[in-house]
């Protein structure tokens, strides 16, 4: 692969990247996608590429994911509202949250895809996201009603089922989180203290 980088090190496109030159454009899905991997290889750092549509961004994250693998991110979202409205899923909005929490948590260069619909949608502040950032350790205290609080503020959907990204069920002192790092829903109990169990008799 280094070989390879080494072949389009002085190509006209990928120097055009670097030294940002204004106006690169009809290049081929492929080339594009191989200038820009080229680009960032020889100079990391944060790359936004806006593309003109949903689908065009999308394509380029396909061709970009093997070449530069987690160092590519696409944030998307529905073009039409109507359409999010109607169409939108939790899975869909888990993969909007993954992409913020990658760009405000990993202090690396990256390449972000994206389009112009996205960025006009609000957005919370960079503040704002860290502090519904939740983060729970083993022996952490806790309580229930707290933690049903921050996870709705954080935009998780109570549900009577978790199958889904971005949902979770409180039952007595069990609580079941789908949260978007994980591949299924993590269980999280309640322990009774036996020494404060004892003294409250």
């Amino acid at each position: 692969m280094i070989e390879f980088w080494n072949l389009l090190k002085d190509d006209a496109a990928v120097k055009a990247v670097n030294d940002r030159i204004k106006g690169l454009s009809s290049l081929a899905p492929n080339t594009e996608a191989l200038v820009i991997a080229t680009a960032f290889r020889q100079q990391p750092r944060n790359l936004v590429i806006v593309k003109n549509n949903l689908y065009t961004a999308q394509q380029l994250f396909r061709k970009l994911t093997p070449l530069l693998q987690e160092d590519v991110l696409i944030f998307n979202v529905e073009e039409s509202l109507r359409v999010e409205a109607i169409a939108s899923t939790p899975t869909m909005y888990a993969r909007q949250m993954e992409t913020l929490a990658d760009i405000v948590l990993n202090n690396k260069p990256r390449v972000i895809i994206t389009h112009p619909t996205a960025l006009v949608r609000y957005l919370p502040s960079v503040e704002t996201f860290r502090r519904h950032i939740i983060e729970l350790k083993n022996d952490q205290v806790i309580r229930m009603d707290q933690l049903k609080k921050l996870l709705i503020e954080s935009g998780y959907r109570q549900a009577s089922r978790v199958d889904q990204p971005l949902t979770f069920s409180m039952r007595g002192d069990v609580v079941d989180v789908f949260t978007i790092q994980e591949n299924y829903p993590v269980r999280i109990e309640s322990l009774t203290c036996p020494a404060r169990e004892r003294s409250s008799r």
